[in-house]
């Protein structure tokens, strides 16, 4: 009798033990003290669409108990199967000859080498099974841990293993692990998006889910591209575009998937409804969602961020009821909101849902509050109110800011205990906020560490060095020269400004750009500069004073309108300082913010990194300090609501393209009063990047910046 494959031997064993595919993988992993095997791998083992390998062979001959050197010889009977010839082919009737072909032993020789040369290229490769296995037990540790971790502590992880398979897939490799190499791309892409939407970056989110919907369709996964267009419908979601969330969600569930995926698809196709206004279809919705978990069959390939468990389900559907509204589907709210906590109390921890955790407690204050109890919302808020605002998400820290604006409510003016508890969540979402590490380019997560925050907030440093003149204030400011479109950043201030009469602050002045403007333009408004720096604001003709934006020394309501432009972020507590704006600004007039997105200037900071990387002798060098972090474009909006009910964003996006190097030079040196927090040489850095600018001109004529500012008019 001849002796059984590995895959016959496999699926032998365990029907013999009467196990599914995924008790084999379940028992895998508890010898091998991982997550990483699944029902899926078990399947191709026996399918011997792969054949497993001898680190996977031994644990799987402690999971049945056998010898290693049962599974060996098993293996070597399917690999020399493999290697047997095709009798069809032996059959097949040879080419007739057609005309005259003159054979000598050179053509016979060149014909030869090139088919050598084709064989060297067929059998080339960079990733064999082991490689692809490693993967795919990476991407599952990163898929779990992502639930419950920090993301700050995931983030390069993923990025390297994502930048690795893009490589590897630029390679070659055999048909097989080229479709199992775009299946992990697609889950690395996949996380990324993940990344950018819980830090708030939407667009860099839907960039990085657009590349992990092609390496699905290209592997031909079903299931990925279903789950991406979770991301995607997410991603709309949270941009307020419910129509669209609700339309991709819809998308996915054509597709044939296995798994929790539909009942994630059709949830969140129920809670963009529900906002919508669309209550019927919500509830159908729900309805399907419920389906869809009781018609699964076996598990998600992928665990934590790629699953969907029924706790999870449990939040989404408690959202759903508390948008659709009305007493009975609030009461049905809060229990699907406790049912969702209970459920992830009970988990392992590695599956408690941190920002899902937070989700359900604010729903569930949310409940209690719409209900009337205004003591129940307190009691609900505690767990989130008492956490780690660094674990917070974009999305946490904006449903944060919505409680805190409806308990701005008429029907809670004048109770303490409404007052108290909206403090507590401004100070939180603004904590959130300030702490949340920034995304840049494609997603690159820049270090904000407590030292970054002392340097950009000191205010020896600010006034004795940054801002002693206007020196290095208007190098930066000089960069736009060369931008197009060409903003006229003073000119959008005074246009904003056309209905306001009378008095107007410009808080954090600096050179006095704005104030000269103004005076030119509204010679009727009562003008008056503040500024932390003596020495900026000299040269400023008219009232101008040396004062604090924490503490700003007028009464309140006694200006029409206040400017905060390209500063809040140098203020050490920035709650503080939007809460004295809206102080001195009277309660019909408005507040005039401007800063840089995350994304500005992307360019300057792999410029610096690489030239910081050529002087220490490294690949890359650390980051620039980023000025803007702390109150970018992105994360703006959630200080300034915790004061002004109506905010509209202006964003000025352009390109800036140099012919020479000097005005790019001449920018980055205006970062010399923080040399000291750029952990390299800074002068030889400047250096080097001159000399990396040069030659890129030398090669191309010119060197191209993306930009994006923005102006956020405020008001009460």
């Amino acid at each position: 009798m001849r002796e059984s494959g590995i895959g016959v031997l496999l699926a032998q064993l365990r029907t013999e033990r009467g196990w599914t595919q995924q008790r084999v993988a379940d028992e895998y992993n508890a010898v091998e003290g991982s997550a990483s095997k699944t029902g899926k791998e078990i399947g191709r083992y026996e399918r011997e669409a792969r054949i497993p390998v001898p680190y996977t062979r031994r644990y799987l001959a402690r999971v049945f108990s056998i010898d290693v050197t049962v599974l060996d010889r098993a293996v070597a009977v399917s690999k020399s199967r493999r290697g047997e010839p095709d009798a069809a082919l032996e059959r097949r009737d040879r080419p007739s000859r057609q005309g005259s072909y003159s054979l000598t032993v050179r053509a016979v020789s060149d014909d030869a080498a090139v088919s050598a040369d084709f064989a060297r290229f067929a059998t080339a490769r960079n990733a064999d099974e082991i490689v692809v296995e490693q993967l795919e037990a990476d991407v599952a540790w990163l898929a779990r841990s992502y639930v419950s971790h920090p993301l700050v502590e995931l983030h390069s992880q993923i990025k390297q293993l994502r930048d690795g398979v893009y490589e590897l897939l630029r390679g070659r490799q055999r048909p097989r692990q080229t479709a199992d190499l775009y299946v992990a791309a697609s889950r690395l892409s996949g996380l990324s998006a993940h990344v950018c939407l819980d830090m708030g970056a939407y667009d860099s989110a839907a960039t990085h889910a657009r590349t992990a919907r092609a390496c699905a369709e290209a592997a031909g996964h079903e299931g990925m591209v279903a789950w991406v267009r979770a991301i995607e419908s997410l991603i709309a979601y949270w941009n307020g575009r419910y129509d669209q969330a609700a339309r991709l969600a819809r998308a996915g569930l054509h597709h044939r998937a296995g798994g929790s995926i539909g009942a994630r698809l059709a949830s969140l196709e129920a809670r963009a409804l529900a906002l919508q206004g669309d209550c019927a279809g919500a509830c159908a919705a729900l309805a399907d969602a419920e389906r869809h978990r009781d018609a699964m069959s076996g598990h998600d390939e992928m665990p934590g961020v790629f699953a969907f468990p029924g706790a999870k389900q449990f939040t989404y559907a408690g959202t759903t009821q508390l948008a659709m509204g009305g007493r009975e589907q609030v009461q049905r709210a809060i229990t699907s909101a406790k049912a969702a906590i209970q459920l992830y109390c009970c988990a392992e921890e590695d599956d408690q849902s941190v920002g899902d955790l937070y989700a359900a407690h604010l729903d569930l204050a949310r409940g209690h509050l719409l209900l009337g109890d205004l003591e129940g919302t307190e009691v609900m808020l505690e767990y989130v109110l008492g956490s780690a605002p660094e674990r917070m998400s974009a999305s946490i820290v904006r449903r944060i800011t919505d409680l805190g604006r409806e308990l701005k409510g008429p029907q809670y003016v004048g109770t303490v205990q409404a007052a108290h508890l909206r403090e507590r969540l401004q100070h939180t979402a603004a904590l959130a906020a300030s702490t949340t590490a920034p995304l840049t380019g494609a997603a690159a997560v820049t270090d904000q560490s407590a030292a970054h925050t002392a340097a950009v907030t000191d205010r020896d440093r600010l006034a004795r060095s940054a801002y002693s003149s206007d020196r290095d204030l208007a190098a930066r400011q000089s960069l736009y020269r060369w931008q197009t479109p060409r903003y006229d950043l003073p000119g959008i201030v005074a246009e904003e400004l056309r209905g306001v009469r009378g008095r107007v602050v410009d808080v954090g002045c600096g050179n006095g750009k704005f104030i000269r403007r103004l005076r030119e333009e509204r010679p009727d408004l009562a003008l008056l500069g503040l500024d932390i720096a003596p020495g900026i604001v000299s040269g400023i003709p008219g009232p101008v004073a040396v004062a604090d934006a924490t503490a700003l020394p007028l009464a309140a309501d006694s200006v029409d309108a206040a400017l905060a432009m390209h500063m809040l972020y140098h203020v050490a507590d920035i709650p503080q300082a939007v809460r004295e704006l809206s102080r001195v600004v009277v309660d019909d007039g408005l507040v005039i913010a401007s800063t840089n997105s995350d994304r500005d200037k992307s360019e300057l900071d792999d410029l610096w990194q690489r030239a910081a990387g050529d002087v220490l002798g490294t690949k890359r060098g650390p980051a620039r300090i980023s000025l803007s972090a702390r109150f970018s474009l992105e994360k703006a909006p959630v200080f300034l609501g915790q004061a002004f009910g109506r905010i509209e964003t202006i964003e000025l996006p352009g390109t800036i393209t140099v012919h020479d190097p000097e005005p790019v030079i001449a920018h980055m040196s205006s970062y010399q009063a923080w040399a000291d927090q750029h952990d390299v040489p800074f002068q030889d850095t400047i250096e080097r990047a001159r000399a990396i600018l040069v030659d890129h001109l030398a090669r191309h004529g010119s060197f191209r910046i993306t930009c994006l500012g923005g102006v956020l008019v405020c008001r009460s």
